[in-house]
């Protein structure tokens, strides 16, 4: 008998400014990507947009667990929790469920895959005047799993 498999068709989020939410935040340990071993985590955010059979397609992102004020990590905790400042000691998975805008573009790799790439990240949408913290309205979903609380030392201004 002969057994065919369909290799699944991975889909990408349109160029352009989407609606998400803070889906699920994976800590990956410490990597090496060439630029010295790192503690690195990955965080998924579910978007707007949504495949041919109705269901929301995700993005993620790769970053650098460290909350100094350059990094791509406090770039989007500071929009996550909606311009209310960033503490120094951030439980990431207090953030899921929290809104946000993200810039998407499209991006080729060396073997001419084509892949989403969140240029940046907005605070969500304002409806109305609420107080600054991590806005939940159009994402309530949160992921099941451990908590990734990282103790980071405090950022040198």
């Amino acid at each position: 008998m002969a057994i065919t498999l369909t290799k699944p068709q991975h889909l990408n989020v349109s160029p352009g400014v989407h609606r998400a939410g803070l889906l699920a935040v994976h800590d990956l340990g410490i990597q090496d990507y060439g630029h010295g071993p790192k503690p690195m985590v990955e965080l998924e955010f579910i978007t707007d947009q949504t495949d041919s059979a109705g269901e929301p397609i995700n993005i993620r992102a790769l970053c650098t667990a460290s909350l100094s004020r350059k990094s791509k990590l406090y770039q989007f905790a500071l929009a996550l929790l909606d311009g209310a400042p960033v503490p120094n000691i951030l439980t990431l998975d207090d953030l899921c469920g929290a809104e946000c805008q993200l810039i998407v573009s499209h991006r080729t790799g060396k073997d001419g895959r084509v892949w989403a790439h969140i240029d940046s990240i907005l605070p969500p949408p304002k409806a109305s005047t609420q107080p600054a913290g991590p806005s939940r309205g159009f994402f309530a979903s949160r992921s099941a799993g451990e908590s990734t609380t990282f103790t980071l030392p405090p950022v040198e201004n």
